[in-house]
């Protein structure tokens, strides 16, 4: 399948009476990796295990948190870790000497259920936030004073990926938006809302900080002459809109004017709940040209599809939503009619049928293969080519 940015809207619209485009998110390469009974799966692989199931394939390249990232050019700022795994969990620990004292992460991971993860508080107290406030302005500094070196690593590192795709799928950056470099890395779900609420003034200083780098990123992908680059945010179960204008609008929509300037696509993921920001028509601000993932319950609350898609910027391409839970666990018979559900949903619009997040490690081959069934039988029903 021929894919480009410059023909995506073209291929997505479903009021042409074309096969639904179909677009698995394959992030992690695993679930390829496993078919093919290697460890880990190339491009090349990718895209020919697209070509045999007849899926858009889709390069996401990530580059975050950008202070582990630095930390590769600024010796002070890496993180000493220890790794303990025993038949169901991953224990990690990482640690970190600053000025006002150590900072020690430590994480549990479930084997198996890969979204089950428990994170212990990293910022305990005052010396905590200025150690926090120390790593990432030690982080920019060392990411301006070797700005060429380091642009050009991660051109040498893309560049080679993109131009294996490029007419056969969508190469796409993947960055985070400064709140969530400040917070991601290094607080809990809860602390961090406690932070923006109770240090909003520093809140907004280290992201002013931290996008720096996101800036930096996307010139890197206009040079690389990537097709979009891809944020996420937070829905309205995690932020509240007051929390929107003081903490993701000064900042996304810059990023996203930026990007769109130059030529890529600017794809925006919402994580959880969007139909607050649908209605609040949050996106048209963002100006958003491709927007996923469209949770539907219980994972998210887009709960009357056809009556939110009115809220959608006219133009945009929507992506989703089969929940990666329901194509691991099955059965069969829903997946398939979860997929017609959707497809029937998005007729008359610019739409990608595609899974969440990922396609959890040990999903069946034959509950992927259900899903694409189900995008035959529907087209074939419809008469569409």
């Amino acid at each position: 399948m021929k894919l480009s940015k410059d023909n995506l809207g073209q291929l997505a619209d479903r009021s042409r009476g074309g096969r639904p485009l179909v677009m698995p998110n394959l992030l992690a390469n695993r679930f390829v990796a496993d078919q093919l009974g290697k460890k880990s799966a190339t491009i090349q692989d990718q895209l020919a295990f697209a070509e045999r199931y007849d899926y858009a394939a889709y390069l996401c390249i990530f580059y975050s948190p950008f202070v582990d990232l630095v930390a590769k050019w600024g010796e002070h700022l890496q993180w000493e870790e220890e790794t303990i795994e025993d038949e169901a969990v991953v224990h990690r620990t990482r640690t970190l000497p600053t000025p006002y004292g150590e900072l020690r992460e430590q994480t549990r991971y479930h084997k198996k259920h890969q979204l089950t993860h428990h994170v212990e508080e990293m910022i305990k107290d005052a010396d905590d936030l200025k150690a926090l406030t120390w790593i990432i302005k030690e982080s920019v500094g060392v990411l301006n004073e070797r700005r060429a070196e380091i642009k050009q690593a991660l051109l040498d590192d893309i560049v080679p990926k993109v131009e294996q795709i490029r007419g056969r799928g969508l190469s796409v950056i993947h960055f985070w938006m400064p709140n969530e470099e400040v917070m991601c890395p290094h607080f809990t779900q809860v602390s961090m809302i406690y932070f923006v609420y109770d240090y909003p003034e520093l809140a907004s200083e280290l992201m002013d900080e931290a996008m720096q780098y996101s800036q930096f990123l996307v010139e890197i992908g206009i040079e690389a002459q990537v097709d979009a680059m891809q944020t996420a945010i937070w829905g309205y179960e995690q932020w509240s809109p007051k929390l929107y204008e003081n903490f993701i609008i000064p900042y996304i929509t810059p990023i996203s004017a930026q990007t769109q300037a130059a030529g890529p696509l600017f794809w925006v993921h919402t994580c959880g709940h969007m139909k607050g920001l649908l209605e609040q028509k949050m996106y048209h601000r963002f100006g958003v040209d491709v927007l996923e993932c469209l949770n539907y319950p219980p994972a998210g609350d887009v709960d009357d599809w056809p009556r939110l898609r009115r809220f959608v910027p006219e133009g945009t391409v929507t992506k989703g939503n089969l929940e990666d839970s329901l194509l691991w666990e099955g059965p069969v018979e829903e997946i398939k009619r979860k997929t017609w559900q959707i497809l029937e949903e998005s007729e008359g619009y610019k739409h990608i049928l595609a899974t969440s997040n990922n396609i959890f490690d040990g999903t069946p081959l034959a509950h992927f293969e259900a899903m694409l069934e189900a995008v035959d039988e529907y087209s074939q029903q419809r008469g569409l080519g």
